[in-house]
């Protein structure tokens, strides 16, 4: 499945972005950025991922939030190893 957006880095096969769609503009509408990955080779990826909505998190408004930057910080939470190769992959 191709990521939406970005043209052909996104045909890549394996490629994933872990925001997905989810807005990251200030105003919550356009996708501006992405954490991508390798799904084929990435083990680390512990699943968890998203987009920080500092109105909430901070409790400022959105011009304030629009002062600091008009992209909403994206995240993304890997294991601090890497996964051990599969049993199928041992000689």
């Amino acid at each position: 499945v191709a990521v939406k957006g970005l043209a052909e880095l996104g045909q890549i096969p394996g490629m994933g972005s872990l925001g997905g769609d989810a807005p990251t503009n200030v105003r919550r509408t356009k996708v501006y950025d992405h954490i991508l990955i390798d799904r084929l080779t990435t083990q680390e990826f512990t699943g968890r991922a998203g987009v920080l909505d500092l109105q909430q998190l901070l409790g400022v408004d959105e011009a304030t939030e629009r002062s600091i930057s008009d992209h909403l910080p994206v995240w993304a939470e890997f294991y601090p190893y890497e996964a051990p190769p599969s049993r199928s992959s041992r000689p």
